[in-house]
């Protein structure tokens, strides 16, 4: 039969070991309920802080700070792509304003270029369309002189 560990600690491998292995499932299993094992026990070991002084604890430290480092950048990770995929859609929204704002310039343009509208805009301030085709002007002095 094992010894009982004080239930101050958990249960080493050692005490683990006194269990036989040809014993019934059954009989192994009420004795880890029962005993050292039971929830009661475990639980007072995580409050009262004895569980933190065990070496078994102190070996796996490392381990648990890898794992709780990876789920705070897992944690960060979403957090930044939740605020990336909120400013993509900010961006999305603004560049179908502009579009939408391109076409109606575009427009107002090609309405303004119209000859007919120039010309029209071109009468109201006095000036009229010439009707006849723009000559060149040709002088008699040779390029040399004009230098």
């Amino acid at each position: 039969m094992q010894a009982a560990t004080p239930p101050d600690r958990l249960p080493t491998l050692e005490d683990l070991q006194g269990i036989k292995a040809d014993a019934p499932a059954t009989v192994q299993r009420s004795r880890m309920l029962k005993g050292d094992l039971a929830l009661g026990t475990i639980l007072r070991g995580i409050f009262s802080g004895t569980i933190l002084a065990q070496e078994s604890t102190r070996r796996q430290l490392p381990f648990v700070l890898m794992l709780v480092s990876m789920a705070l950048l897992y944690i960060a990770n979403s957090y930044h792509a939740e605020r990336t995929l909120a400013k993509m859609s900010q961006v999305t929204d603004s560049l179908k304003k502009m579009h939408s704002l391109n076409i109606i310039s575009k427009a107002e343009l090609m309405k303004f270029s119209k000859q007919s509208d120039v010309a029209g805009l071109a009468r109201d301030l006095g000036l009229e369309e010439p009707r006849e085709a723009p000559r060149k002007i040709v002088t008699s002095i040779s390029r040399d002189t004009a230098l």
